[in-house]
């Protein structure tokens, strides 16, 4: 595994994303780092739903961006350089950072697209702790950017085809072996909460997608 390796200094950006998110200007891209804290598991950007958690949980949990002074001088070096990562010290004390919900009030932002991995922890979380911390927020999933945790897509494998017409149980030949009962129970936890969920098709954009762009985007891993 990279991370095991002595020369690995923290998380990577895909490099497709990384030489984008480069080319934008420097103020228009916030970086966040979250899971440092072990009691918590921490698989969303948004810290954990005020309702539902003490303070030190919501404090704990969630994305923190590096504070003002470092982050212009660090951008396009996010997964290169050591001195581009929260210290020990701000891990440890999380309010020495920016969190994420408080970027999202500085720069008044309304709707929010989120994308990447995994679709029904890291994405889901995200979109739905946004919602329930800042109801306002306008949130979309766009499915075709994202991937789940079981293999393949939602339903994944349909593999009938091998077996002659049997039935295996539990689905295994005509459900994805329970994939797309998972499925569907995380769309409708997206649907419940408020999250559209989308994908983007070869044609114009409609005018809803559209808008969302003058948003912000959330890619987790």
């Amino acid at each position: 595994l990279p991370f095991c390796h002595s020369d690995f200094i923290g998380s990577y950006l895909e490099s497709e994303i990384l030489k984008a998110l480069a080319k934008c200007p420097a103020d228009q891209v916030e970086v966040v780092y979250k899971g440092f804290q072990p009691k918590y598991d921490s698989f969303s950007a948004m810290h954990h739903a005020t309702s539902g958690s003490d303070i030190y949980e919501q404090n704990s949990t969630g994305g923190f961006a590096l504070e003002e002074e470092r982050r212009a001088g660090c951008h396009g070096q996010w997964d290169t350089n050591q001195k581009c990562y929260p210290t020990l010290e701000q891990m440890k004390n999380t309010g020495l950072l920016r969190n994420f919900s408080s970027i999202l009030a500085s720069r008044g932002i309304k709707k929010m697209v989120t994308v990447g991995l995994v679709y029904d922890y890291c994405v889901k979380e995200t979109a739905i702790f946004t919602r329930e911390n800042h109801p306002e927020m306008q949130v979309v999933v766009l499915g075709h950017l994202t991937r789940p945790s079981f293999d393949g897509k939602p339903g994944a494998p349909y593999t009938g085809f091998l077996c002659d017409g049997r039935d295996l149980g539990h689905g295994f030949c005509s459900e994805g072996g329970g994939t797309k009962a998972a499925h569907e129970k995380v769309l409708k936890d997206y649907k419940s909460n408020g999250v559209a969920v989308m994908r983007l098709q070869n044609e114009p954009l409609s005018a809803e997608v559209y808008g969302l762009f003058g948003g912000v985007f959330v890619g987790s891993s």
